[in-house]
């Protein structure tokens, strides 16, 4: 008497596809962002294909891998984050509805965040307590001025890690930054696209503001969708964001006053005046302008990319994160994903890798 075999009570791959498009995930975004570089339509012909997607994408997007299989069970994130979100002015960072847009893109943050801790290769020295004036001070003995390049050297001398993360389905709410703890690391994420160096070293000096005003817990995430002097919303954001003013332009309420309307040529110039006066990054001095009034905002971005020429922030702040990582400690997967997270090119990491071994 032959038995017959029962068919796990699994869905099928096009149906996994279709059940993961509620969190904006698409096809190509499953394709290109959660799935290995060796899969192929002829594996998707296997009859161990789905299971195998399942857990690929559970490990990279943070999905919980019961919940993906089980036809009978809602797709969801592997755990609920204790996560404090913050958006922009007027709107309910609490409301139901503001989480559930905002998770997917915290969530796959979250799990970039988690792999940045883990093979993060520095100790951690707590900042908690540290007045913008202090760690101004400790950067300006080395630089000229709060930059960009000055940030990541002082965040990585105290074992903080900082990565740019911004591969998100397209139509999924996006945040600026994000700072979680893991591993025993704060671990600051930033997320706007934007190539200013100094642009992203607001967000940047935002968020070491909640860590060193103590405003991190374990498990706490922190998320600004957006960040500007306008748009205070609690005393937090408010702290955070006078420490980062402080911390980069040496005064929490410093303006730099302008004529009514300049040219972006003409901004630029007196910007790197008044910074080589000032020791404040030209660049910050040039979004200063635009801070205040919306309308001196391209003119400000203009200026800014004048001063900052041929530079890329995202690429910038990943090639220094790369250097203190341990990517021996990943598993393959994960070392291909985190690569391909941070637009890092594998192949140069691993070369890298095996040039650091001892010669016998």
């Amino acid at each position: 008497m032959t038995q017959t075999k029962v068919k796990p009570n699994y869905v099928d791959l096009k149906t996994l596809y279709d059940r993961l498009r509620k969190f904006g995930f698409n096809q190509d975004f499953i394709l290109s962002n959660g799935l290995p570089d060796w899969w192929c339509e002829e594996y998707e012909a296997s009859s161990d294909a789905v299971v195998t997607a399942a857990a690929y994408l559970s490990r990279r997007f943070n999905l919980d891998l019961p919940s993906l299989l089980n036809p009978e069970l809602n797709p969801i994130f592997d755990a609920e984050s204790k996560a404090l979100f913050k958006t922009v002015k007027n709107q309910d960072a609490n409301d139901e509805n503001v989480k559930a847009e905002l998770a997917v893109a915290q969530n796959l943050a979250l799990r970039v965040a988690e792999l940045i801790a883990y093979t993060y290769k520095c100790q951690y020295q707590s900042i908690v307590g540290m007045t913008a004036k202090e760690i101004r001070a400790a950067i300006l003995d080395k630089y000229t001025s709060v930059t960009l390049e000055a940030l990541l050297a002082f965040c990585n001398e105290y074992g903080i890690p900082i990565g740019h993360f911004a591969e998100f389905p397209t139509k999924v709410k996006k945040f600026f930054g994000m700072v979680t703890q893991s591993k025993g690391h704060p671990v600051i994420v930033v997320s706007l696209c934007d190539l200013s160096p100094s642009r992203l070293s607001f967000i940047i000096a935002h968020e070491l503001g909640h860590i060193a005003l103590g405003h991190l817990e374990d498990g706490l995430i922190i998320s600004e969708q957006n960040l500007g002097m306008l748009d205070l919303l609690d005393d937090d954001e408010s702290a955070a964001n006078e420490f980062a003013a402080e911390l980069i332009l040496g005064q929490p309420d410093r303006v730099y006053y302008f004529p009514h309307y300049m040219t972006a040529e003409v901004l630029s110039e007196s910007a790197m005046e008044k910074s080589r006066r000032d020791r404040v990054d030209a660049g910050s001095i040039a979004w200063n302008y635009g801070w205040y009034k919306t309308s001196h905002f391209p003119v400000a971005r203009k200026a800014a990319g004048l001063i900052e020429k041929n530079s890329n922030a995202p690429q910038q702040i990943n090639r220094y994160l790369s250097k203190s990582l341990d990517w021996d400690s990943l598993s393959n997967d994960y070392r291909e994903y985190l690569a391909l997270a941070l637009g890092l090119d594998i192949v140069e990491i691993i070369e890298e890798s095996w040039n650091c071994l001892p010669v016998s």
